[in-house]
């Protein structure tokens, strides 16, 4: 039921801007569907990483997008050989790329080794991972057709991406707002967020 309100919602949004290109108030791209849909999900994915980003490279994790990223590769080639559809292999990919993220704050806090090293690592073992699982999954489906998972484009997007992506603002919005002058705190002088009781391990997780 809740889908479906949903679905309804955007469709409404979707014909409400079209009429206005038809009419000659907002740009004639938006006449098409995907164009609105990439419209949406840049406006929610820019506060995201607006707040997300600052705690990144205060960090020196700039890298680390790049790595996760990069790593969902292994989480599809997983989601494929456990039934999963390969056109939308979510659980599994949402799933290896938390734990993969996980485990690298895990072994940062217990080692000396620079941020981006440590991610290099875990990044080319995933890779390796990852291209073995691809050449054994690509006997059960063609291996081209997960590219447009790794490799896809803002203008591709689908209403289930949409919803995902309104989700992932939602529980994200929930953690940032209350919480964000803390974990900037944390990531530009641990020290100091300890002494003012921030409990910097969690936060960091």
């Amino acid at each position: 039921m809740d889908y479906f309100v949903g679905e309804k919602m955007l469709e409404s949004f979707r014909s409400f801007l079209m009429n206005l290109a038809e009419k000659g108030d907002i740009p004639s791209s938006f006449k098409y569907g995907f164009v609105i849909n990439a419209m949406i999900c840049a406006l929610l994915i820019g506060p995201i990483l607006g707040g997300i980003g600052t705690m990144v490279v205060t960090k020196k994790m700039a890298f680390f997008s790049e790595a996760v990223g990069h790593a969902a590769m292994t989480g599809i080639a997983i989601g494929v050989l456990l039934g999963e559809p390969f056109s939308a292999p979510y659980i599994s990919l949402f799933t290896y790329c938390i734990l993969f993220g996980l485990v690298i704050n895990y072994t940062k806090n217990r080692t000396k080794m620079a941020s981006d090293t440590l991610i290099g690592v875990f990044l080319s073992m995933s890779i390796a991972l990852g291209g073995s699982l691809l050449i054994y999954v690509s006997a059960k489906v063609n291996s081209h057709a997960l590219e447009s998972i790794l490799f896809g484009s803002i203008l591709t997007v689908n209403d289930t991406d949409i919803y995902i992506l309104v989700v992932s603002a939602i529980i994200i919005g929930f953690v940032l707002i209350p919480y964000l002058n803390r974990m900037l705190l944390a990531s530009f002088n641990p020290n100091l967020a300890i002494v003012r009781g921030v409990n910097v391990k969690l936060i960091e997780y």
